[in-house]
């Protein structure tokens, strides 16, 4: 029954973020299907025996998404500690990723950069982590550096530079 409240938030979640893009505000009832996907979230982290990360992921990209960086922050940087402290070690990854476009949305440029710096060290494949440092440089008016993140991205040949280099997709997966 847990999991059932997770998964209802994440249908939730997607369904009151499948339209979004940087063009509008969000609509009444996408903002209602992304206050409910918190509460299932809530709920589901209140009936586990262990936390998941995921579930508390999940919460924070719903807070974001609603304009409460800051709430997403803290809850991404829980996320991370669960995944620390339970068998999801390799999901680390994706909250301090996530925190960190958090920080970029907020213009905490140098704490987001310091951030995926950092994610670097550990995860030094992650596409996601290039791509961020080259919209951060180049934001901040560093464009060789930018340029560099983002011929990195593209030596990684996983097949997502030409992806990244269409606004359309960049928008749909961020």
């Amino acid at each position: 029954m847990v999991y059932a409240w997770s998964l209802l938030g994440t249908s939730e979640l997607i369904l009151g973020s499948r339209d979004l893009d940087m063009t509008r505000d969000l609509r009444p009832n996408e903002v209602e299907l992304l206050n409910e996907a918190i509460k299932h979230f809530d709920k589901s982290t209140s009936l586990a025996k262990e936390k998941d990360a995921i579930t508390i992921n999940n919460k924070a990209n719903a807070l974001g998404l609603l304009g409460k960086w800051n709430d997403a922050i803290e809850t991404f940087d829980l996320a991370f500690q669960v995944s620390l402290d339970t068998r999801m070690k390799d999901f680390e990854v994706i909250p301090m990723m996530n925190k960190a476009l958090a920080l970029f949305e907020i213009e905490r440029d140098q704490e987001a950069e310091n951030q995926l710096n950092l994610l670097l060290r550990r995860h030094a494949d992650y596409e996601d982590i290039y791509a961020a440092l080259a919209a951060i440089r180049w934001g901040r008016g560093r464009k060789l550096e930018a340029a560099d993140s983002f011929d990195k991205l593209c030596d990684l040949d996983y097949g997502v530079c030409d992806a990244y280099s269409d606004v359309r997709i960049v928008l749909g997966r961020w």
